[in-house]
């Protein structure tokens, strides 16, 4: 249900810790049957991209990921100590 773009949550892989519906309820909602949470929408500005990335950072088993060849956002995501949350675009 992610919405096409750069940032997802893997399928299966969140436990509804509700971090990201609490930083950004403006870019999470929860399935109909409340089973995950899913990105309902990108983020467009600098401040939603910062929560955004607080909530990479500190939701539950690392289940917010990052697919994008932009080198800029890449760099950014390595610097804050979440490159293991990139995966190769493609």
């Amino acid at each position: 249900m992610n919405v096409e773009g750069s940032f997802y949550v893997g399928d299966g892989c969140c436990t509804l810790c509700m971090l990201p519906q609490i930083l950004a309820p403006d870019m999470f909602r929860n399935t109909p049957d409340d089973d995950h949470c899913y990105v309902y929408q990108q983020p467009e500005n600098e401040e939603q991209l910062k929560r955004m990335l607080e909530c990479v950072n500190g939701a539950e088993f690392a289940c917010i990921w990052r697919k994008s060849s932009d080198p800029q956002l890449r760099l950014r995501l390595i610097r804050e100590g979440l490159g293991d949350q990139l995966v190769d675009a493609s």
